[in-house]
């Protein structure tokens, strides 16, 4: 009985199942070959970055917005931690700073799509290799955000 529910789950395409699934279709494919652990799960993270530049893309946002995020991406790529910090609560705290934003609706819809598919492996990916339950660490995050605020 405990195989048949666990095929179920596994068919269901639980968030769980595909967090492994990713993990083990990037591994199965190579993308792990040749780097060791702490080097995969370092390659990880860059590429969410090399994602999310690609996502951002496909928004109208003012350049001096622009370059606050990506500045802050490189300031902790560089290890000055606190200055990314810093920058990154100051651009995603003005609210009127993103009064000029908006997403690039000439696009076909699919490549909203495709850039959040892109986004999404990576940071599955590395939390696969980092062994975090990703999907269980959202659902305490949740519950801690509604008691005490979404920065905490």
């Amino acid at each position: 009985m405990r195989q048949a529910i666990q095929r179920v789950v596994a068919d269901a395409g639980t968030p769980e199942h595909i967090q492994i699934a990713v993990g083990s279709w990037l591994r199965d494919h190579g993308v792990h070959d040749g780097w060791n652990d702490a080097q995969y799960a370092a390659r990880m993270a860059a590429w969410v970055q090399v994602e999310l530049t690609d996502l951002l893309q496909l928004f109208h946002m003012p350049q001096h917005l622009g370059a606050g995020l990506f500045g802050s991406a490189v300031y902790s790529m560089m290890g000055a931690t606190e200055m990314a910090a810093a920058l990154s609560s100051m651009v995603l705290a003005d609210v009127t700073a993103w009064d000029d934003c908006s997403p690039d609706l000439e696009l076909p819809p699919d490549q909203f799509e495709t850039r959040l598919v892109e986004l999404a492996m990576p940071i599955l990916a590395l939390a696969d290799a980092m062994q975090i339950d990703l999907i269980e660490a959202t659902r305490r995050k949740l519950t801690v955000t509604a008691t005490t605020g979404w920065r905490d």
